[in-house]
């Protein structure tokens, strides 16, 4: 395990809080959304991202 991490360059810290972290799986149409609005406006932050 040791040297799967070395070589993922991850501390064993943050694989073990990933394995125990539920993940949330968003809608695709979302995620594509938010894509489309990124590479039509990529100098937007986080904040303008979710208010358009």
């Amino acid at each position: 395990m040791k040297l799967i991490l070395q070589v993922a360059e991850m501390s064993s810290s943050s694989y073990y809080d990933a394995c125990k972290r539920a993940y949330k799986e968003y809608p695709r149409d979302l995620i594509n959304t938010i894509t489309a609005i990124r590479n039509e406006n990529p100098d937007y932050g986080y904040r303008r991202v979710t208010q358009e």
